[in-house]
């Protein structure tokens, strides 16, 4: 790919001018990327004279003398700088029409600039607009790819292969994926992808997926990973395919994330819940939704006369600002109430009046 100097050289050349400039716009100014007998600021703001009046027109601007030109002969290019007199630019365009940059001509000596020479910027500016576009996309898919590679989340990429012909088999692990995995690039790439897959792994899970791929169908499944090392790790993951131009399967790409700890935790609190449903005081879980407490849970003993009771406390603000300061509740009809954190959760028992303990 030509670079931004080589093409500013070869504009200034076929527009016989001692100075040629190419800038890209990016949001609300322009970046001066190469420049031929002038030293120019890195940036200006879109508003900057010349440069305006290039983007405002819709073929090539031309001034024949800017100290002539009341718009112009105030400006620091003209007074000061390379000290402009005879000036033609052209604005860029990508293919969606969205103006990409500028490429510039310009002369110390004022007076018409020929048929030819304007001819020829109109050309290379063709050139240059296909050049920003170009390196813009470049640049951007380099962006993607990193993001891709650094992201937090897994990511695989494997081809179109159906799993009944031994595919899909795997053409990128990202590094989050690799370090979960214990896995280098080199040791996966062209494997199967079932090869990380645990044995422990719900046959009609396995199946639901294989038949997913075979009829090019989006994957959403919660399934184990097996490492290098034999550890294995819970993964939702989410797949789907990219298909090319005729719309037939390409690829498959896969977005997932570690879900272990979370399924502890869940796998926890259904023991803690079984535990607290075997108690024979009444024991509800209220949560804090929009202005007000829902009731999330109670267990087999719980009464609903004492659940009326608690509703009516969790309704009153006095007591709610009270347990959002985290402070434990104890009401003298036996019914206890302490919050957890904030006050987002809110445990209610209530025991036998013998066995409660007044706090203030």
């Amino acid at each position: 790919m030509e670079s931004y100097e080589s093409l500013v050289r070869r504009t200034a050349a076929a527009c016989q001018t001692p100075m040629a400039t190419l800038a890209t716009v990016e949001r609300d100014r322009a970046r001066f990327k190469a420049s031929f007998g002038a030293t120019c600021a890195e940036e200006v703001p879109l508003t900057f004279s010349l440069l305006a009046e290039t983007l405002a027109s819709d073929d090539v601007f031309l001034v024949e003398d800017t100290q002539a030109d009341a718009r112009f002969a105030s400006s620091p290019v003209v007074v000061a700088g390379p000290r402009v007199r005879a000036y033609a630019g052209v604005a860029l365009y990508g293919p969606d029409g969205n103006v990409v940059g500028v490429l510039a001509v310009a002369s110390h000596i004022p007076g018409s600039f020929r048929a030819e020479q304007i001819d020829a910027l109109r050309d290379f500016g063709s050139v240059a607009s296909s050049l920003v576009f170009s390196t813009r996309e470049l640049a951007l898919r380099r962006l993607m790819s990193r993001a891709i590679e650094e992201a937090l989340d897994f990511v695989l990429l494997t081809d179109a292969s159906l799993p009944s012909a031994g595919g899909p088999y795997i053409e990128y692990a990202n590094a989050s994926l690799l370090h979960a995995l214990g896995y280098t690039s080199d040791e996966l790439i062209g494997k199967p992808y079932s090869v990380i897959f645990a044995s422990s792994n719900d046959p009609a899970t396995l199946e639901s997926i294989a038949e997913n791929l075979e009829y090019a169908k989006d994957n959403e499944k919660e399934i184990q990973l097996r490492g290098k090392n034999g550890r294995t790790f819970w993964v939702e993951f989410a797949g789907r395919p990219l298909l090319d131009e005729s719309g037939r399967p390409s690829h498959w790409v896969a977005v997932g994330r570690d879900i272990t700890s979370n399924r502890e935790t869940l796998a926890q609190m259904a023991a803690l819940l079984n535990a607290i449903d075997c108690v024979t005081d009444h024991v509800e879980i209220y949560t804090r939704e929009n202005d007000g407490y829902a009731l999330a849970f109670q267990n087999a003993a719980a009464d609903s006369a004492i659940s009326a009771a608690t509703e009516k406390l969790l309704a009153d603000q006095y007591v709610c600002e009270r347990l959002e300061g985290g402070e434990r509740l104890v009401e003298h009809d036996g019914i206890a109430l302490r919050a957890l954190g904030n006050g987002a959760t809110v445990i209610c028992v209530r025991r036998q009046p013998a066995r409660i303990a007044a706090v203030s």
